[in-house]
């Protein structure tokens, strides 16, 4: 299945080694908050908040949607040359064995 159209800047976000590392830090951190204060009702929304914060910022970074969008145009060109690969893979079998010997000898002259 070929890439969507356009790139997914906030599921980008939340895929990096970043989210990873904010995600573990600000669990622990809240845990120490918790444990040290023993008021634990008033820290259980800060750690999806913390999540947010993360997210909104990164994927609205230049540098990040930059990143995101060579990489996704590098997918968009891998998926394009694998169908077009696929279609002349189909289309060789089609061939009787001399036209296919002709074909792949032309492409190694061509190549």
């Amino acid at each position: 299945m070929p890439p969507p159209a356009q790139p997914n800047f906030l599921k980008a976000a939340f895929q990096t080694t970043g989210n990873a590392i904010v995600l573990a830090l600000s669990t622990l951190g809240l845990a120490t908050a918790i444990h040290q204060t023993g008021e634990s009702w008033m820290y259980y929304g800060m750690l999806p908040g913390i999540e947010l914060l993360y997210l909104g910022i990164t994927s609205s970074l230049p540098g990040f949607r930059r990143k995101v969008r060579a990489r996704h145009e590098a997918e968009l060109k891998e998926a394009s040359r694998l169908e077009r690969q696929k279609k002349l893979d189909r289309d060789l079998a089609e061939l009787s064995a001399n036209q296919r010997a002709c074909f792949l000898e032309m492409k190694s002259l061509t190549d």
